[in-house]
C-alpha cells in the first residue's frame, strides 16, 4: 500500500515540477522532505507488520507445543506401568505359593488321622517323599478278606483320602499337586489300589 502512495506521489511531483519551473527548486525541497516521511513512515509500517507477524506465530508455536506436551505421556509415567504390573504379578505369585505351602502343610498333618478315622482299615497314611504322592497303608486284617470284600474296603479308605485332599488342597495346588494321587498299599509295600490317570478308583487285585 505504501509503495502506491510514494509512486503516485512521485508521478504527481514530476507533473508538479514541470508546470512550475520557477517555483521548482524551493517546491523540490518541499516534496523531497515529504517523500522522506514517507518513506520513514511505511519502514516503520513494515516493521510493525513483521513483528506482529513473528508474534503471532511464536505464540502459535507456544500454544501447539504445550498442546503436544499434555497429551504425550511422560517417560517416566510409560516405563513405570510395566514395572508395577510385573511387582503386581510378583507379589500374587509369592502369596499363591505360600498358600499353597500352608494347605499342603496342613495336609500331611491331617493324615495322621486318617488311620483313626478308618476305623481301623488303615494303620499309616502320609506323603512320600520320592514320588510325592499320597499313600494309604492297609490293615494286614484286610487281607484276609474275600476279593470283592477287599475291594470294598480299598475304596473306602481311597475316598476318605480324597476327601481330605479336596477339603485342604481345593484347586490348583503348585506345592501339593503330586499327593493328589493317592496308593494303597499293605504293609509289605505291595500296591492294592490306586488313582487312575483319569482320577477315579483303580483296584488292582482283579
Amino acid at each position: 500500500m505504501i509503495m502506491w502512495l510514494i509512486t503516485i506521489f512521485m508521478g504527481f511531483m514530476v507533473y508538479y515540477l514541470f508546470k512550475n519551473k520557477r517555483k521548482g527548486w524551493g517546491s523540490l525541497f518541499v516534496f523531497l522532505t515529504i517523500f522522506c516521511l514517507l518513506i520513514s513512515i511505511g519502514i516503520s509500517a513494515d516493521k510493525d507488520d513483521s513483528n506482529s507477524n513473528k508474534s503471532s506465530k511464536n505464540k502459535t508455536e507456544k500454544v501447539a507445543t504445550k498442546k503436544k506436551e499434555k497429551s504425550k505421556p511422560t517417560a517416566n509415567a510409560t516405563s513405570s506401568k510395566p514395572k508395577s504390573k510385573d511387582n503386581e504379578d510378583a507379589k500374587v505369585k509369592a502369596t499363591k505359593k505360600a498358600n499353597d505351602q500352608k494347605n499342603f502343610d496342613d495336609y500331611k498333618n491331617a493324615l495322621t488321622t486318617l488311620p483313626d478315622q478308618s476305623n481301623g482299615a488303615l494303620t499309616n497314611a502320609y506323603v512320600d517323599n520320592d514320588s510325592g504322592n499320597t499313600v494309604l497303608v492297609l490293615s494286614d486284617d484286610a487281607l484276609s478278606l474275600s476279593s470283592n470284600e477287599l475291594k470294598s474296603v480299598c475304596k473306602s479308605a481311597w475316598d476318605l483320602g480324597i476327601k481330605m485332599s479336596s477339603s485342604y488342597m481345593p484347586g490348583d495346588n503348585s506345592v501339593g499337586d503330586a499327593s493328589k494321587y493317592i496308593t494303597i498299599e499293605d504293609s509289605t509295600g505291595n500296591r492294592l489300589a490306586h488313582t487312575s490317570l483319569f482320577g477315579s478308583f483303580k483296584y488292582d487285585g482283579e
